[in-house]
């Protein structure tokens, strides 16, 4: 733009008239004043008015314009100062190495660009010229464009560092970008000038990724010195490329060579779970196996793009750039594979640290796998990963102090496998081990998930061990009393006494077993071992395949526990199994609504045993599923015999057990069952507990809905003494909820349990629930419950469980 230059000649005739006149108003207003012109004659007053005006005259036309005015030669070097200024600012414009662009400050719209800008992005003049500047060229979209607009409005100097931009050809740049206002001709035009920082940036941007990689080699080394276990030295390896590198993630696999399968050790970042789905990668699948198996790194800037990205929607959608996998090697073995995906692309200088870090790791995985080896000698038998006696010792003075502090008793037990001499002799020591192997799974698989009593080197361990040739020992704790000891002593008995295939060759073997109790039987380590190996030499001499305990009261409780079960088992052959029917009474009308099927078991010698002693053993021993059938289907069909009797028809309900909750198909059975019997399904209502349900809730929810389906009702028994959420409770297709005995026992006296009494029925109503009170035995129970609302119940107070032939009396009122 050029700059006019200002005439002064309309300044001047504006100054000289204003002169005059103000002269001729100040001789004015001086005659006034003096009143002079009253004193003289008329002529002279003329003459002094004109002489006093024309002497003022000249005094302010000389100091008022003839003294300001400049001259002919004074106007010429004006005009040469503003053009030589002109040609100065444009010579500035034009060779400025910055980039400079001139804006109209009302609209914003580009004025002048100069050649540097042009070069400086690749865009053509026209591209700028007679557009708003966040609308120009590179410009489009760049926030920053039309902020610094709206901000120099109201500001004179605004300045942006290190901008980013992206010239015509696809080149990502940094710039300054100054902006400042100024006037041209009463014009205000705004000027913005952008510097390229680029080589600045890089070298700046260089020197953070090199202090950065200089902290991550720092940090890896100090983890890779100091850390004592291999899963913990990963996962501080993984935060800190997360950290160092500003990773999305990182994650680190180590090679299980047995099974030819990558296991996931470490994760941080974006994701932390080390137990999904990516746990367990097979090597040659997914990029992560694939790397695996040609022992070749994996970079990429582009990951949507990239054909080995197992699911590029969720590149997409979390942002992903840049992915970098890198083989964990030592010597040409794989150990592992370290990967993490950016956000942002990967610079070369972050590969190469990637890549010295990937080797530091390797050796790291290398060296704590060695020592796992050594410490895995030492504590462990080689032939079938079992903790050896050395390990069983630690394990075991370690339950010592904690059952001495806690004051619990366990019990330890020591398997010998009958005549293996045989087995080696005849069929070589090689067909000794695989069956020594078998062994060690299969009580594995027996022992209670529960048997686990420590931790080392914060890994669960198994609570079995092989002490040496054909010996394994067993820690059995958190039991109720000896019974449950001879229980699974004898269920592992019988599951190893199932055939071994050894080599083609079907084997059958039997195992006897010596057991002492903590602290009954010692309290130290050497008192155990020395007394269980006591037991288990009674074992032998009793002609080998069973089991002794250490105490001689011991054995004669399992020696009960165990005719008891296999007294049970002849019970159902014998038909020495009955049930009892105990009346529901509506609170309200005093009338039966329904009964409830109670076995009991008559003993030819013993009488009548109570399901207290009798349903533990069942359940433990698996009879429970005989014996619930029976009750089932007895109860079905006695109902059915009433009816057709003319009694009046009610429902039976029918305690159902885990076992039977959970066997597969179980609405399907008890249609067919139904079917047979006759009986209406309508008339049948099962109770299942609260822990029955929550064992597995999703499965229980879908059992629950197809047995609503059949017809059938549903009761939820001793509620309260379970730990089923609000939010399960109300998916349940439940017809009725039965308060547990041992609240309504105390609510005379305990006025906690009469406040959850009552909030139970409350709680069971507002869910459309039938509410049924059990062991109601006084008229103080019944009066609280009957003020509260309660629907049904059934107790001594109305009527204690009655043999079949007496029930009908219930019927007929």
């Amino acid at each position: 733009m050029k700059n006019k230059p200002v005439s002064g000649h309309m300044t001047v005739a504006l100054k000289l008239l204003a002169a005059i006149a103000c002269s001729e108003l100040l001789i004015m207003i001086t005659f006034t004043l003096m009143r002079i012109d009253r004193r003289l004659s008329p002529f002279i007053v003329d003459f002094a008015d004109t002489f006093i005006l024309s002497i003022l005259a000249s005094v302010m036309i000389f100091y008022w314009v003839i003294r300001p005015m400049k001259t002919v030669e004074e106007f010429k070097k004006v005009e040469n100062e503003l053009r030589e200024s002109e040609l100065k600012f444009k010579r500035f414009f034009e060779t400025s190495k910055d980039g400079i662009a001139l804006l109209d400050s009302a609209t914003g719209r580009v004025l002048d660009v100069n050649p540097s800008l042009i070069g400086l992005l690749g865009y053509g003049e026209n591209e700028y010229l007679g557009k708003p500047l966040w609308e120009a060229g590179p410009f489009k979209g760049v926030a920053a464009g039309k902020t610094a607009f709206t901000e120099l409005q109201t500001k004179n100097y605004l300045r942006y560092e290190d901008l980013p931009l992206e010239t015509l050809d696809g080149r990502e740049i940094f710039v300054d970008f100054i902006s400042n206002s100024y006037q041209v001709d009463h014009t205000k035009v705004i000027q913005y000038n952008l510097r390229d920082t680029t080589d600045r940036k890089k070298a700046l941007d260089e020197v953070s990724d090199r202090t950065h990689q200089t902290a991550l080699g720092a940090e890896i080394g100090t983890v890779l010195v100091q850390s004592k276990d291999l899963r913990n030295m990963l996962q501080l390896c993984t935060e800190a490329i997360v950290k160092h590198l500003d990773a999305a993630f990182a994650r680190i696999w180590t090679f299980n060579e047995k099974e030819n399968i990558l296991e996931l050790q470490a994760s941080a970042g974006m994701y932390t779970r080390i137990d999904g789905t990516h746990s367990r990668m097979e090597v040659g699948k997914y990029k992560i196996g694939i790397i695996a198996q040609e022992k070749k790194s994996h970079l990429t800037n582009s990951v949507i793009d990239d054909p080995q990205v197992g699911d590029p929607e969720w590149a997409k959608r979390e942002g992903m750039v840049a992915f970098a996998g890198y083989p964990l090697v030592v010597a040409d073995k794989l150990v592992g594979v370290m990967a993490m995906f950016s956000k942002k692309p990967l610079k070369e200088t972050g590969l190469t640290s990637l890549a010295s870090v990937s080797d530091e790791i390797a050796l790291g995985i290398e060296h704590k796998q060695k020592e796992s080896r050594v410490y895995f000698l030492a504590y462990y038998d080689s032939l079938t990963d079992l903790p050896n006696r050395n390990f069983f010792k630690e394990l075991l003075k370690r339950t010592i102090e904690h059952a001495s502090r806690y004051k619990k008793i366990f019990w330890i037990a020591l398997l010998d496998l009958d005549n293996f001499k045989r087995i080696n002799d005849t069929l070589g020591h090689e067909a000794g081990d695989q069956l020594l192997r078998s062994v060690s799974s299969r009580l594995l698989k027996s022992i209670r998930s529960s048997d686990y009593a420590a931790r080392m080197s914060e890994e669960l361990v198994e609570d079995v061990a092989r002490l040496g040739g054909d010996e394994f020992m067993i820690l059995l704790h958190e039991l109720m009393d000896i019974k449950d000891a001879g229980r699974i002593i004898r269920r592992i008995q019988k599951d190893l006494s199932e055939p071994y295939d050894l080599a083609g060759r079907e084997v059958f073997i039997t195992v006897s077993t010596g057991i002492s109790a903590y602290p009954d039987d010692g309290k130290n380590v050497d008192d155990l071992f020395k007394n269980v190996d006591t037991a288990l030499y009674h074992a032998k001499n009793q002609g080998k395949n069973n089991y002794q305990f250490y105490s001689k009261a011991m054995n004669i409780a399992a020696l009960e526990a165990l005719t008891m079960e296999n007294n049970l088992h002849r019970a159902l052959e014998r038909n020495e199994l009955l049930l009892y029917y105990q009346p529901k009474m509506d609170l309200v009308s005093r009338k039966v609504t329904g009964m409830e099927a109670l076995v009991r078991w008559k003993h030819p010698e013993s009488g009548l045993i109570s399901p207290s002693q009798f349903i533990p053993l069942a359940e433990a021993s698996g009879l429970i599923m005989p014996i619930g059938k029976f009750v089932l289907r007895s109860a079905c069909a006695q109902n059915k015999m009433w009816q057709e009797a003319g009694f009046r028809a009610v429902s039976v309900a029918v305690n159902l057990s885990t076992r039977q909750f959970d066997q597969k198909n179980l609405a399907e059975g008890l249609r067919k069952d139904l079917d047979e019997v006759g009986l209406s399904a309508q008339y049948l209502e099962l109770e299942i507990t609260e822990s029955a349900i929550m064992q597995n809730a999703e499965a229980a929810i879908r059992t629950l809905h197809e047995l609503k389906a059949a017809g059938i009702q549903i009761t939820l028994d001793d509620f309260g003494t379970g730990y089923s959420s609000l939010n399960y409770l109300r998916r349940l297709p439940l017809d009725a909820m039965k308060i547990d005995m041992s609240f309504v026992k105390n609510i005379p006296t305990s006025p906690s349990d009469a406040v959850l009494v009552k909030t139970i029925i409350a709680m069971a109503h507002n869910l459309d629930l039938k509410v049924i009170a059990e062991g109601v035995e006084n008229e103080q129970q019944l009066a609280f419950l009957l003020d509260h609302g309660c629907d049904e119940m059934q107790g001594y107070l109305f009527s204690r469980p009655v043999p079949a032939e007496e029930f009908p009396a219930f019927l007929k009122a």
